[in-house]
Formats: C-alpha cells, structure tokens, sequence
C-alpha cells in the first residue's frame, strides 16, 4: 500500500511539480537494485580480469589493470583471513567495496579450499620458469571464473527477490 508523505519533489521550469510518494517502497527497490548492481560489477570486473589474464597467458606481459586488480584481490583475499576490518584498507575503484562483493569474494575463497589462495594470485606472473608461471595464470582464472560465475549466480537469486517473487 502506497503512503502519500513524499519523499522528493522535482520542480523543473514551466513543468508542474512530481512528487514521488511511498519511501517505504522506493527505498525497498533502490535497495534490492544496488544489490544487483553489486554483483553485476563484480561479476564484469571478474570478466575484465580473465581477459586481461589470457592476453598475459598469450603475450607474457601484464597490464597494469591486472596488476591493479590482482593487488584488490589480493588485499581483500589478507583481510578476510586476517579477521581484520575489511573495510578499512578500501579505495575508490576497488573491486570489493560493497558487502556482497566482499561476501561473494569469501564464499569463493572458502568453495575455494586453499590457505595459500593470496599468495598463489599475488604469484600470477612473477615466476622465471614458463611452466609455473602458465600453471599460475591458469589457475587465477579458474578462480576469477568461479568468482564471476558466483556473482552471477547471486546478481539472479537477486532479480526475484527485487520484486516479491
């Protein structure tokens, strides 16, 4: 049911006032869309960086977003079995600013099952020998996968709830 106390009023010139009623209601879809939205990000940013890890696979050469995105990852990777505050060390831009990127960042790592999961990505292309650094590469992607397929996963149990169903 619909409350009349308005929210926001939108005065433009020679346009008569709208005025958006329910809070209650807005707020319950602003909020279950940046929810979405959190995900998707995440999810992109995940695609973004099994892109840039195949082209150093293929090239040998790491870009600096993939140095950034790993250094994220891997920071945000310390923080959550440091049992520190995972909020604290964040910057603009960073992959896991939100509570279900960071939520969906650990459900990975615990699917995951390895104590040396920050370590092993923080390796991604700094080994001499070929092989290791290719079985490196490899295995962040598998991980960056599993990372964007969870987020997918979580982006469409989202869609429905978004909306009652």
């Amino acid at each position: 049911m619909f409350t009349y106390r308005s929210k926001y009023i939108y005065d433009g010139p020679g346009q008569p006032p709208i005025t958006l009623v329910s809070p209650t209601r807005e707020g319950c879809m602003v909020s279950a869309s940046t929810d979405r939205t959190n995900y998707l990000s995440l999810a992109l940013d995940a695609r973004k960086t099994i892109k840039a890890l195949g082209q150093l696979l293929q090239t040998g050469a790491a870009s600096t977003e993939l140095r950034e995105a790993l250094d994220d990852t891997v920071e945000s990777l310390r923080a959550l079995t440091s049992g520190g505050s995972l909020f604290s060390r964040l910057h603009a831009g960073s992959s896991y600013e939100s509570y279900e990127q960071i939520r969906t960042l650990q459900e990975v790592q615990l699917t995951m099952k390895d104590e040396h999961l920050a370590d092993r990505l923080s390796a991604v292309g700094a080994s001499p020998d070929a092989a290791e650094r290719n079985q490196n590469i490899e295995w962040a992607i598998m991980f960056f996968a599993a990372l964007e397929n969870r987020a997918l996963q979580r982006y469409n149990r989202s869609a429905g709830s978004a909306f009652g169903r």
